[in-house]
């Protein structure tokens, strides 16, 4: 019954029993071979591997045991029956420690006995053929893509980490694409998934035409494949491959759906990268590489295939990073807060602190804001968290400041996400009413310019809630956004922060004083209060003063201070003399006196950047301003000191024209100390002159 599926090595030194029982054998068996003695049925099993050997044990040359010793050396699992009239324990003993399988005497009196044996045999090996075959198979399924038949991710893994290995050894490349066939969904919901499959099938075996047999491809499941073509001398060797793999996969397929042919049409994105990298990577790594190009080809409308950044990857690594990091710095309470005082220039009085983020770093130390925010700015989740942290340390500030009898109002700064989510308003309302002790006018919120305008409308809605509560709301960076002045009615803010940037430059730029004499305007125009921040200055002070800022922040107040050093800042801010004075009479004829200051500043600044080849029409162009001034003002009102400005400014106009003529460098420089000198000095007097003190 089993023996037909099987062959069968024969080996009997007797010639007549070889033929007798050869030819008893030779009808039930699938195909068997004979030989004389135990050398030529060694060498016939190496030749011809039959499923069974049937031996006699005495023979001339090689006996049967040493045989069947030498067949189980070569293969363990080789079924052998020994065939023999001896019946000696030790031939017995021997061929049990050996393994022989089955024993039968001769004579061979009764066929059914002796093809009873073989067929025992032969059930054994139909047995185990069969569970190797389901073993295969098994294993060809976890290995393989039962659709397409392609090797699945696993093998895939262990294909590519050889091939790998292989490149190291021979410095070779490897190129992996990832594909991705675009229109496949719209193609299965509308013929169905039988024409998906058709696709998927015919996919592959395009892609298998265009490889050589050491590539690899696999199916990741659904419409991906992947490719690696490895033994590369160079990255560039791959361009064309891809150009036919786009073209090849987007030609037509013909689909015999209810007897009627219909064209099924699918295009291809593909992703790109390469091994080796800079960077030890896993066969892993690589895939989420190409399928990270894979999905920006598939967002391009252009391109059909995209190569890999890897300094790109770098840094979405570094910031995902950063994420991590922040994210167990909020958790651990690393960051803290720094408070910037802001005073009254007119009253002398401390208006209140605004609260400075730090990030108190185990290892690097204290960070500012600029280190660790740019990261997580996009991130509205940590922002919303980093929102809910400040406004908790805000409360626990006042809550020490109201416990001390101090009553100064803390400035925190929101993100766009808190003005545009629940979240801020329902910690708010949280913290008010499990404090009730904290006035609501000792915090305000400060927003960005840029970010107030993201969504208009939410952030209206948020600001009049706050200010329903009592909370003052500041439009923070003033000058850095494109408010309309629509918006900033309509936003009904409370302060308004004038940027730092136009501060500094207020001295010296003409279109930076516009701008702060402009926001001041609107300000007042919307019943806002208005602080300058960053100042750093007497002269910026007091020149804000005179345009009617009162309110400033800044290193010339104070840097930010940390929570404990706050009591002996404001006992040393209460002992300094610092007056700005404010003019009474500021008008036009007052602003193009500064004007003109603005342009003898910027005047001097032409010798910091002074060579051999400046032109002295860039100094008379510097300088126009400053002197139709002092033109207009001696025409119509003349006086000593106007006169002795006249003198300086002259002999400073000459020195400089001197020193175009100058070729040493040493006197250069000499002259150019002694210009700034004066220049200095003739500042001076136009301030005084100007009342500017």
């Amino acid at each position: 019954m089993y023996l037909k599926n099987f062959s069968l090595l024969y080996v009997e030194d007797d010639p007549d029993t070889l033929e007798i029982i050869g030819d008893l054998i030779k009808e039930k068996v699938s195909k068997l071979f004979l030989a004389r003695n135990g050398k030529e049925g060694l060498a016939s099993f190496k030749q011809h591997k039959p499923d069974i050997v049937l031996t006699d044990i005495n023979m001339p040359i090689l006996n049967g045991i040493d045989m069947s010793e030498a067949i189980k050396k070569l293969c363990p699992q080789q079924p052998v029956i020994i065939l023999t009239a001896f019946n000696e324990v030790e031939y017995l003993k021997r061929a049990i420690d050996i393994g022989i399988d089955k024993y039968v005497a001769k004579p061979i009196t009764n066929d059914k006995i002796f093809f009873h044996t073989l067929e025992t045999v032969a059930a054994y090996l139909f047995t185990l053929k069969k569970l190797e075959s389901q073993q295969k198979e098994l294993a060809h399924l976890a290995y393989h893509d039962a659709l397409t038949d392609l090797p699945n991710r696993i093998l895939f893994n262990e294909l590519m980490q050889k091939a790998m290995h292989r490149c190291d050894r021979d410095n070779k490349k490897i190129a992996l694409l990832y594909l991705d066939l675009d229109g496949f969904k719209e193609v299965n919901d509308k013929h169905g998934h039988e024409a998906g499959d058709f696709i998927l099938i015919h996919t592959a075996k395009k892609i298998l035409s265009l490889l050589r047999q050491e590539d690899i491809t696999a199916r990741m499941g659904g419409d991906e494949f992947v490719i690696a073509i490895a033994d590369l001398d160079d990255n560039s060797e791959i361009f064309q491959l891809l150009q036919r793999l786009i073209q090849i996969i987007s030609q037509p397929l013909k689909f015999d759906k209810k007897n009627k042919q219909t064209d099924l049409r699918v295009s291809v994105s593909i992703g790109v990268t390469f091994y080796p990298q800079t960077k030890p990577i896993t066969p892993g790594g690589m895939l989420r590489q190409a399928d990270q190009a894979m999905y920006e080809a598939k967002l391009s409308e252009k391109k059909q295939f995209t190569i890999f950044d890897t300094h790109q990857q770098q840094i979405i690594l570094r910031q995902q990073h950063n994420l991590n990091m922040f994210s167990l710095a909020l958790e651990n309470k690393e960051l803290v807060f720094h408070f910037q005082p802001q005073i009254n220039m007119k009253t002398h009085e401390i208006h209140g602190f605004e609260a400075l983020i730090r990030w108190h770093h185990k290892s690097q130390g204290i960070q500012f804001p600029a280190c660790f925010l740019p990261p997580i700015l996009n991130d509205q989740l940590l922002m919303q968290q980093l929102d809910v942290y400040v406004i908790e340390a805000a409360f626990e500030q006042l809550l020490r400041w109201n416990s001390q009898g101090n009553q100064y109002s803390v400035s925190i700064n929101i993100s766009a996400f808190g003005f545009n989510d629940d979240i801020l308003l329902q910690t708010l309302k949280r913290l008010f009413k499990q404090f009730p002790q904290i006035s609501p006018q000792l915090l305000v919120v400060e927003i960005l310019e840029s970010s107030a305008l993201d969504d208009y409308l939410t952030v209206q809605k948020t600001i009049s809630v706050c200010r329903e509560m009592g909370i003052r709301v500041a439009l923070d960076d003033f000058g850095t956004g494109y408010s309309t002045l629509k918006n900033l009615q309509s936003l009904t803010i409370d302060i308004l922060k004038i940027d730092q940037l136009f501060i500094k430059n207020i001295l010296n730029d003409r279109g930076c004083f516009s701008i702060v004499e402009a926001a001041i305007g609107l300000a007042n125009a919307f019943g806002c209060e208005v602080i300058a921040e960053g100042i750093e200055s007497f002269e910026q002070g007091s020149l804000l003063v005179n345009l009617g800022c009162h309110l400033s922040q800044g290193y010339y107040v104070s840097k930010p201070l940390t929570a404990n050093r706050i009591n002996g800042w404001v006992e040393d801010w209460n002992q300094r003399a610092i007056e700005w004075n404010e003019t009474t009479d500021y008008n036009s004829e007052k602003r193009q006196s500064i004007f003109a200051i603005i342009q003898l500043r910027q005047w001097v600044e032409f010798f910091d950047r002074y060579d051999s080849g400046s032109k002295l029409t860039d100094l008379n162009n510097s300088y126009r301003q400053f002197s139709q001034w002092l033109s207009e003002k001696k025409a119509s009102k003349p006086d000593e000191q106007l006169i002795q400005i006249e003198k300086q400014h002259d002999a400073l106009h000459q020195l400089a024209e001197k020193l175009t003529t100058v070729e040493s460098k040493k006197l250069r420089e000499t002259m150019i100390s002694d210009i700034k000198q004066r220049h200095f000095q003739l500042l001076n007097q136009v301030y005084r002159y100007n009342n500017f003190h």
